[in-house]
């Protein structure tokens, strides 16, 4: 199988980021055999192998000297990653969910991290998705879900301010076995969208988009995700952020591939910001905003109370694909909510 190990890092000059395995292809754990992956674009590694061993493949990423993998090695923390072609995630399905970031405010209700990443990882398990993104993530938060997502899943993300992973972040994660990943990118919603931390539409705090293009392996189509967290205060931040993403869109999407748009967008379903990403894009293609009228009351933001109608401002939208289903996880786990958001999954066909 065509596997693409890829992965955003920041990493001093001179040094690069390698990956080894248990398999001959990946160098069975010797770092002089080690697969030294590309620097491809801004803080993106990634390289392609063929394995064909039939077997659970677990690898490890390491920093080392460019050239030279057997000095200054810094492997990464954690137990191995896995691909197992075995354990499959369930076919298109998707889902966006805003975990909460992790804040002292919360510890007193014991709904800080520590109370909750074991309901987060559940739930998501559960869920059992091949594509889904994830907002306000911080990095700690961030390295819990790697360990707990470490069989077939590739992540991709950073913080929206200017260090690396510093302040939240909107990670994709992806099923390896069933994608590999062909481009990957954070923009910044703003005018100066290369610019890390950059905020100029009005809003108190950067905010971001994850991008990334895919190539379905069994079908042979690209899938171009974003996964967003549009501002909750600015309407303005939150009009010109959607008109961002069209225009994103329009630049580096065909008509005929599947886009997938997503995220935390702190607007309601009638408003300005959700509108424009209703809108025909170009002569043959437009998104599907994929919650109906039935729908259109349903809560996705519930405040820690729990409630089944209110607030809709999380979204996934679809374009080129069908939708089959949606689904709202409104449920607790061991009586208690995972997030002040419920997830929302949409099957598609």
């Amino acid at each position: 199988m065509s596997i693409v190990f890829a992965q955003l890092r920041q990493l001093r000059y001179g040094y690069s980021l390698y990956v080894t395995g248990n398999c001959n292809e990946l160098g069975c754990w010797n770092p002089e055999k080690a697969i030294q992956l590309n620097y491809n674009e801004i803080d993106l590694w990634k390289c392609e192998v063929e394995i064909k061993s039939e077997n659970a493949v677990e690898y490890k990423y390491f920093v080392a000297k460019t050239n030279n993998p057997q000095w200054d090695i810094r492997w990464d923390e954690g137990q191995n990653k896995v691909l197992d072609r075995t354990k499959s995630t369930d076919q298109s399905k998707i889902m966006t969910f805003n975990i909460r970031y992790d804040c002292q405010e919360d510890a007193n209700q014991k709904r800080d991290w520590s109370h909750r990443k074991n309901l987060v990882q559940k739930l998501i398990k559960q869920i059992n998705p091949e594509i889904f993104g994830l907002q306000e993530v911080l990095a700690h938060q961030q390295a819990d879900l790697l360990q707990s997502f470490s069989t077939n899943y590739n992540s991709i993300g950073r913080g929206r301010q200017y260090n690396f992973w510093d302040d939240e972040a909107c990670p994709i994660f992806y099923d390896m076995i069933k994608y590999n990943l062909i481009k990957a990118e954070i923009f910044w919603l703003s005018d100066t969208p290369k610019n890390a931390g950059s905020k100029t539409y009005g809003n108190g705090f950067p905010r971001i988009c994850t991008y990334v293009s895919l190539l379905n392996k069994m079908s042979q189509d690209i899938y171009h995700v974003y996964n967003a967290h549009f501002d909750h205060e600015h309407k303005q931040s939150q009009v010109k952020s959607a008109e961002q993403i069209i225009k994103h869109i329009q630049q580096y999407c065909s008509a005929q591939d599947k886009i997938i748009v997503m995220g935390d967008l702190n607007s309601l379903p009638l408003s300005d910001s959700v509108k424009i990403l209703q809108s025909p894009i170009g002569q043959n293609l437009k998104l599907e905003n994929t919650i109906g009228a039935l729908e259109i009351v349903l809560a996705t933001y519930h405040a820690w109370y729990g409630m089944k109608l209110g607030m809709h401002i999380d979204y996934i939208f679809l374009g080129n694909l069908k939708k089959k289903s949606i689904m709202i996880i409104n449920d607790q786990i061991e009586k208690q909510y995972a997030s002040d958001h419920f997830p929302k999954v949409v099957v598609f066909e």
